[in-house]
């Protein structure tokens, strides 16, 4: 059984997402990023870098970093298929936009912990500034991409939708942005739709 260490608002959501779309069997371990729980030595035993999500894999591996888990996870459970196989030409593009997500998720991090992005006490500030701006011009990359399509991959349903709509909702204007980004809205809407979607997300607190 898989472990998935996370929190509520964290990037555990697509990791979870992911696994509920498989129906694979997980447990849930709740880190209390609060209580300082993420720096616990036994936390910190399985990820140095003190940050969720954390995926303890069967056979006893240790994974960090949400977007090698997703594309574990949809490798290595074919059906539902999540992510085109190595030979599809969509690998091409999914993987891609997979590491481009990752992209945006790091500026998300200088957007709520600009103090880590600067040695200078009073550019908190102006790190944020440049983050929101460089998080927009992303997310209008991505919504150009999207088109007229269904889902990130066209027509269809793949981990990056998912993915998508946490990015897009751990923006600091959300309702700016999925009025400016019409295409990642209606992405948005449609993956808040699903079963597999809405039995995890109030956990998550996302929308």
């Amino acid at each position: 059984m898989y472990r998935l260490h996370t929190s509520a608002g964290s990037g555990g959501f697509v990791v979870e997402a992911v696994m509920a779309e498989l129906g694979v069997k997980y447990q849930l371990v709740h880190v209390d990023l609060a209580a300082a729980g993420h720096r616990t030595p036994t936390f910190l035993k399985l990820n140095p870098m003190a940050q969720v999500p954390v995926l303890e894999v069967p056979g006893g591996k240790v994974m960090t970093e949400s977007a090698a888990m997703v594309l574990y996870l949809a490798d290595r459970h074919p059906s539902p298929r999540l992510a085109p196989v190595a030979s599809s030409a969509m690998r091409a593009d999914f993987l891609r936009w997979l590491f481009f997500f990752s992209q945006v998720y790091g500026t998300d991090l200088r957007i709520y912990y600009p103090e880590r992005y600067t040695s200078d006490p009073g550019g908190a500030a102006a790190v944020r500034a440049a983050a929101t701006a460089a998080m927009d011009r992303e997310f209008a990359i991505i919504d150009r991409a999207i088109g007229k399509s269904a889902y990130m991959l066209g027509a269809r349903y793949s981990a990056l939708d998912p993915y998508l709509t946490m990015l897009a909702h751990w923006h600091p204007d959300v309702p700016g942005l999925l009025k400016a980004c019409k295409n990642i809205a209606r992405v948005g809407e449609k993956v808040k739709a699903r079963k597999a979607i809405k039995a995890i997300a109030g956990d998550h607190k996302l929308w």
